[in-house]
């Protein structure tokens, strides 16, 4: 996987970062790296809510996103960005009302992990079993980002992609690794 460099805030044009600039960037950053959104869809900001994770709310009516940051952590940045890095996965390639397999969860995963640190110079590496073992199967398969490039041309939606597909795109890789991140993936 490449590294992220990230914009300073001067070359963001406001000489400061808010945390809606940062969600923009981050969303540039995962485009840049993982291909564009699939959808003519547009990212209407973020809300706070008081449930225990970050999520997702797309409109596919209003071709609208919403980004539901956790209440709790209002003003701690950091856990602000990483949740926001995570979610911008999920805007690449939505597919309502199916659930994100481990590939999507894993990219997430793996995507937050490298962009919070990037950007806040905290390392986040202990996401609980389910996301650790869908970050490092993601992280097994993709050597680099074009690899998930080049298979969303074909292929746009996460929740699509099948261990054919994988295989085609990284032959000799494990069978099972590879339906594996195909599945659904299955919350604590």
């Amino acid at each position: 996987m490449e590294a992220i460099r990230l914009r300073t805030a001067d070359e963001v044009g406001r000489g400061e970062w808010i945390l809606s600039t940062r969600i923009a960037d981050a969303l540039a950053e995962a485009e840049s790296r993982y291909g564009g959104r699939h959808g003519s869809f547009e990212l209407s900001g973020y809300e706070y809510w008081n449930e225990e994770h970050p999520q997702i709310d797309i409109d596919h009516d209003a071709r609208a996103a919403t980004i539901y940051l956790v209440e709790k952590y209002r003003g701690n940045e950091p856990i602000e960005i990483h949740q926001a890095a995570h979610e911008v996965v999920h805007l690449l390639g939505p597919r309502h009302p199916a659930r994100p397999t481990n590939f999507e969860e894993g990219l997430a995963t793996l995507f937050a992990e490298q962009y919070a640190e990037a950007a806040t110079g905290i390392v986040f590496l202990n996401p609980p079993p389910n996301f650790r073992a869908a970050r490092d199967a993601v992280r097994d398969f993709a050597a680099d980002d074009s690899i998930i490039r080049s298979m969303r041309l074909e292929e746009p939606i996460f929740a699509d992609f099948t261990p054919a597909l994988l295989l085609k795109f990284r032959p000799g890789f494990p069978v099972r690794k590879a339906e594996f991140l195909c599945e659904s993936f299955k919350a604590l």
